[in-house]
């Protein structure tokens, strides 16, 4: 091999080496920025999940922050009494008669073995006796202040019949406290440093004081400044409308009562909730059912001579009609009120049937007639 082929593989070798060399440079810058890219993404979506968390944080901190500016002190010896004393104030205040009122019963939840328990609950078991008004418009102010607080529950029982009538309550009450909250002297939240030092300083101008106080109420701390629980959960609940119907009254409309020296009146909106539930039939008979909804009563229905008549009353055991079966077939019930027959199906309430009176033509149909008696 001549001295130009040796200097040209030489050379060529040189050309390669200096390329594989430059290549494998290459190929690891290239895989540096690659990899300095995937951490940067990395890097990024970590930053994003972290300040995700920190609002969450933030905005569950605030949360916490409002909870604790109304809430009950820590202290729940203090706290207890404290809360005792306003909840006996309200229930006063609707004319309540307490038959009893239970120690409180303290409860701590969330604390670590050894530490301040960060939240607890305080429970009241409460007896007493009132009016359905006297409930309502207790639970309507009840769930009005600014005091988180729930009715775990309540058991209702009527002592009487009659709008008026007294009920007996069985209730238990449950109040939050939370620790580091500022200890207070009322249960309602104390104003701000500012509003207690720019009352002072009216005070000391010699103008008048209380507006200021007055329009904290208003503030998230206030007495009215935070409706929570079912008021926050049911905000256009009216308590009102329950008095409509008192379902504690014999389940009779409050204006159904006696008047003074005069008859008793009956209750015909109890028609709109009687229903013909049921018919059965065997060899011997048929026979069909009627539930008055509203009393949770039965009333037997059969066509048989003798044993045809039946009466609906209200709840209040006043008579509302008083009618004769004529017919009872697999699905139907004719029946006659006033003179007047009337056919009733299955499923279908009185008050709709007495809407439409059989003609004669249906009569036939139905093959019934009419006993012309004057029913009431």
């Amino acid at each position: 091999m001549n001295n130009n082929m040796m200097k040209l593989l030489l050379i060529a070798g040189g050309i390669f080496a200096v390329g594989f060399g430059i290549f494998i440079a290459g190929s690891r810058f290239y895989e540096g920025i690659t990899e300095r890219s995937t951490q940067l993404e990395s890097l990024q979506l970590e930053d994003g999940n972290l300040t995700s968390k920190l609002t969450r944080l933030q905005k569950q901190k605030k949360e916490v922050d409002n909870w604790r500016a109304i809430s009950m002190p820590g202290d729940l010896s203090s706290s207890s009494m404290m809360y005792k004393g306003f909840l006996q104030e309200m229930m006063l205040k609707h004319k309540f008669t307490l038959k009893s009122f239970a120690d409180p019963n303290r409860i701590s939840t969330g604390g670590r073995q050894g530490a301040a328990p960060p939240t607890s609950h305080i429970s009241y078991d409460v007896v007493f006796e009132s009016t359905l008004d006297q409930l309502l418009r207790f639970l309507q102010e009840f769930y009005a202040v600014n005091v988180p607080h729930l009715i775990k529950n309540i058991a209702i029982e009527p002592l009487g019949r009659g709008a008026e009538t007294k009920l007996s309550v069985t209730m238990k009450v449950d109040v939050l406290a939370m620790s580091n909250t500022t200890i207070r002297h009322s249960v309602m939240a104390n104003p701000t440093a500012t509003i207690a030092l720019l009352e002072s300083m009216m005070a000391m101008k010699r103008l008048p004081g209380g507006l200021l106080f007055g329009l904290s109420q208003l503030t998230q701390t206030g007495l009215f400044g935070n409706s929570r629980l079912a008021s926050k959960a049911k905000p256009d609940r009216e308590y009102a409308t329950m008095l409509q119907k008192n379902v504690f009254a014999g389940l009779a409309p409050r204006g159904s009562a006696q008047a003074p020296g005069g008859p008793k009146q009956p209750d015909k909106d109890i028609l709109k909730f009687t229903q013909l539930t049921s018919i059965t039939a065997n060899n011997v008979t048929e026979e069909a059912l009627l539930r008055v909804r509203k009393t949770n009563k039965y009333v037997k229905l059969r066509a048989e001579g003798g044993v045809n008549d039946f009466e609906i009353r209200d709840g209040e055991n006043t008579l509302v009609l008083k009618g004769k079966v004529l017919a009872i077939k697999p699905r139907d019930l004719v029946f006659e009120w006033k003179g007047k027959a009337y056919l009733l199906h299955i499923g279908e309430f009185v008050e709709e049937a007495l809407k439409k009176e059989l003609t004669t033509e249906e009569l036939k149909q139905h093959e019934v007639v009419l006993s012309v008696n004057d029913q009431n």
